[in-house]
């Protein structure tokens, strides 16, 4: 059953949500690339080449997370934008910088403006350089500013067909797309990672805040988390013989499609209040889950640079690799934090919340919040 009284952003179960789909990009990359986990002869393979998922699950929080204010017609839009502002740009212009300084990425320099603007997705040329996961944070970028469009005309009616119809559209817009490449589909084709390619997602997690809004009870986590693991399972079958460098326009769709079955599981998951997603350790990472986003590609380059490969004589790559990154992930995650993302947090809330708020649209009233350390927003 959902929480009811405490607002999305503020459940423990969700930042353990946060937590599984930072984890599952970082095991993508160490285990996937740097242990070797998705070579030709890897027999986890077919399942490493999976846990990108993580991705999935991220847009489908923020659909969630966002569209629910709006739902309940509590959104100023300059407070909204300027909270989006600060929860994304300073930390990730903080992590660039160290890795453009550290590693170094010259290409960073040679474009500013790209890199720091969120415009290096649209070259095929530059769409994996800087952060190369930042290709990401472009199109939350771009649904942030997308998602205010929408509610302005949409939120008030509750409707759920019009997500419908975004669902489709989006899944069409993949289609067709596809239909302009004659062989196989790199995974970073411009076309492909823009925001209509991934509006599907975000829809599907702003149908779990809209049903949520017109009374829907999510239950039985068990049950939705034995689906996120079977669906997962069924698309590494489906993908077996797919290659993360290239993929066809069927498996394409079979991986994006069931990507998205399987990370709405998830999120449902943690709205229906699934205890183990409340342990501490998993909350703590949900709340620096940003941080381990922005680092851990940072942290297996100077791993390798440090030749940690030479280490695999006395442990087995897999865990070599995942070990050293997480410690070093968490390490970073943990500055950034405490030392940018927390306290321009707690500067924009307070900014936020000094105009008289609006009254709360008819509803039960929510309940006294728990006294409780800031948790990180989506």
């Amino acid at each position: 059953m959902a929480t009811v009284g405490v607002t999305p952003s503020r459940r423990r179960e969700l930042d353990g949500v946060r937590a599984i789909a930072a984890l599952l990009v970082l095991l993508f990359h160490a285990v996937g690339f740097w242990a070797r986990g998705s070579g030709e002869n890897a027999a986890i393979r077919p399942f490493v080449g999976r846990l990108d998922v993580g991705v999935a699950i991220f847009f489908l929080l923020s659909g969630y997370l966002l569209y629910g204010p709006f739902l309940r017609g509590r959104v100023r839009i300059g407070a909204y934008a300027w909270r989006r502002a600060l929860r994304i740009v300073p930390a990730y212009w903080v992590a660039l910088t160290v890795a453009a300084i550290v590693l170094p990425l010259h290409e960073v320099w040679a474009d500013v403006p790209l890199f720091y603007g969120f415009g290096q997705v649209y070259r095929e040329s530059t769409a994996g350089q800087g952060l190369g996961q930042a290709w990401t944070l472009c199109i939350e970028v771009l649904f942030y500013a997308f998602l205010p469009i929408w509610a302005l005309f949409l939120a008030r009616s509750r409707s759920l067909w019009p997500l419908v119809a975004l669902f489709v559209a989006s899944v069409a817009y993949n289609a067709l797309i596809l239909t302009t490449f004659d062989g196989k589909v790199g995974p970073l084709e411009p076309a492909l990672i823009a925001l209509p390619a991934f509006l599907d997602w975000f829809a599907l997690g702003m149908a779990v805040a809209l049903l949520e809004a017109r009374g829907v009870r999510f239950t039985r986590p068990g049950a939705w988390a034995a689906g996120a693991v079977a669906l997962f399972v069924v698309s590494a079958v489906l993908l077996w013989n797919a290659r993360l460098d290239g993929y066809t326009h069927t498996e394409w769709l079979i991986r994006h499609l069931s990507y998205a079955a399987i990370a709405l599981c998830v999120l449902v998951t943690g709205v229906a209040g699934a205890r183990a997603l409340r342990w501490r350790p998993l909350v703590y990472l949900g709340e620096i889950s940003y941080g381990l986003y922005l680092y851990h590609l940072l942290v297996l380059a100077l791993l390798s640079r440090w030749g940690l490969i030479a280490w695999e004589r006395y442990l087995h790559p897999y865990a070599l690799w995942t070990l050293f990154a997480f410690a070093g992930s968490v390490l970073l995650a943990t500055l950034s934090w405490r030392l940018v993302e927390r306290p321009l947090w707690r500067a924009s809330r307070r900014a936020s919340a000094r105009p008289a708020s609006a009254p709360a649209s008819p509803s039960p009233s929510p309940a006294p919040r728990e006294p409780r350390r800031p948790r990180a927003p989506r």
